[in-house]
Parts: C-alpha cells; structure tokens; sequence
C-alpha cells in the first residue's frame, strides 16, 4: 500500500512538472490574442514551488532532472512565444542572414559579418526550418530555446559530480532564475547553441566514466561546434582554459617539489637513524 501511494504520488508530481511548459504555452497565447497575463502570472507562482517541494524532498531523484528541464523550457517559453515574431536586438540580424540563405539555397561566405560566419545562425536555422517544415521564426522562438533548455540540465549532471544532488539542483536553480537566462538569451541564438556545446565540454572535463580517447574525440567536435556558434564565448573559453591549465601546472609542480622534499626528508632520517 505504501508503495502505491508512493508511485501514485510520484506520477501526480510528474504530471504536475509537465503541465508548466503547457501553462507557459497557454500563457503566452492568451497574451498574444487577449492581452491576459493572469496564467502567467500563475505559472511563475508554481515554478516558485518547485523548489519548495525539492527542499522538502517531495521531489527527487531522477525527478529532478525532470523538474529542471521542464523549468527551463517554461521560463524560456514564457519570454519566446510571446509575440508571433521574433523580438530583441541580435536576434534581428540572425534571422536575417538565415533568411539569405533560405531564399537563396547559398551560404555566401564572402559577406564579411560577423553573424554570417556563425555557422550557428546562417545555416542551422535554414536547415531545420526545411526538414521539420516550419518557418525561420518559429525555429529561433521555439527550436532553439528547447535546445538551450538543456544547458541546465548539463549543468545539474556537472555540479552533482562535486556536490550533493540538492545543491546541485539549487545552484542550477538559481542560474535559471537569473533575468538574463529567460529574456536576453532569447534573442541571442548562437550563444544559446554556443552554450549547450560549453557546458558539455565543462562535462567532458570532469567526467571520469569516459574512454579517454571517446572523450578527447567528443571533446574536439564540441570545441569546434563551439567555435563555429559564437565567437565570444570561444574567446572566454579559450581563456578560461589556457588560465586552467597554467594554474594546473603550477599547483603539480607545487605538489611534486614537495613530494620530492619528503623524499627527501625520508631518506636523511632513515640515514640519521643508521
């Protein structure tokens, strides 16, 4: 009996996670054509809750995979749909040369901008757009923030690696619940896609189940993909990593100098004692 209610209670908190990227939907529709924010409203009120049921562990486990997921998608829905078109400022210039592109059945190379280099904007969208049969505007507000939605998710399975699941949860939480993540980054693409590939190589890194030589190879094909989505978060990581190692060469030849000294130590008192 304990069991069931266990499994009863656990599928009711599953369908209650899936409702919010429905509601979100719902929401911003009744925005679009009726001007009513009140679902809205409603669903930022629920997503408050979620971590009150994670704190209280009436959610848990793999459930909580869940739970980030569908907040992410929630939050970022709840920002890209309103409106039929795409709004913000980069997003703008995005979707231009993915037009060009488009109607041309052409990548131009030779336009020199730093948008139509990135190949995350000029080619990707047009090519999704013709194999899932939907319009450029509908790729960057739907397609690509449900790719984005995975960036938390990445970052959950990153943090649990080095810290406890719930704190894991809350950390991840929290970059979700910052304004930027589900308003700025909507109207910047190739920093959406650039981010998924960022955090998986951060995975990549601390990920010990790995084969050493699938994960080099999974390593390169994200660090190129990263490149070719947005060049400023390739200059960060560049940076970040080249910083990384300096201080992790340093620190190993910190504690090697002073594994050598206890060597050394060792030898001169076993000597002392002969």
């Amino acid at each position: 009996m304990h069991t069931s209610r266990l499994a009863n209670s656990s599928v009711l908190l599953s369908l209650f996670l899936i409702l919010l990227p429905i509601l979100s939907t719902i929401g911003t529709q009744m925005v679009n054509f009726y001007g009513n924010n009140v679902v809205l409203l409603m669903l930022i009120l629920l997503l408050a809750l979620v971590p009150i049921l994670v704190a209280f562990d009436k959610i848990s486990g793999k459930t909580l995979q869940l739970a980030i997921l569908v907040t992410a998608i929630a939050l970022l829905f709840h920002t890209s749909l309103i409106s039929m078109h795409v709004w913000g400022a980069d997003i703008h210039h995005e979707y231009y040369f993915s037009s060009l592109v488009q109607n041309s059945s052409f990548w131009d190379s030779s336009i020199a901008d730093e948008y139509n280099a990135m190949l995350s904007v000029s080619i990707l969208p047009p090519i999704i757009s013709a194999v899932c049969g939907i319009s450029l505007t509908w790729v960057f507000k739907i397609v690509y923030p449900l790719i984005f939605s995975f960036v938390p998710l990445v970052l959950y399975q990153t943090f649990r690696r080095q810290i406890s699941d719930k704190i894991a949860f809350s950390a991840v939480y929290f970059f979700m619940s910052v304004f930027t993540f589900f308003t700025e980054m909507n109207s910047i693409a190739r920093q959406q896609l650039a981010e998924v590939f960022f955090v998986l190589i951060v995975l990549m890194a601390i990920n010990k189940s790995i084969d050493y030589r699938k994960k080099t190879a999974l390593v390169v094909i994200f660090g190129v993909s990263l490149a070719l989505s947005h060049y400023a978060l390739t200059y960060i990581f560049i940076w970040s990593l080249i910083i990384a190692l300096t201080l992790s060469f340093f620190l190993r030849k910190k504690a090697f100098n002073r594994f050598l000294e206890e060597k050394s130590f060792i030898k001169e008192k076993s000597h002392d004692s002969v």
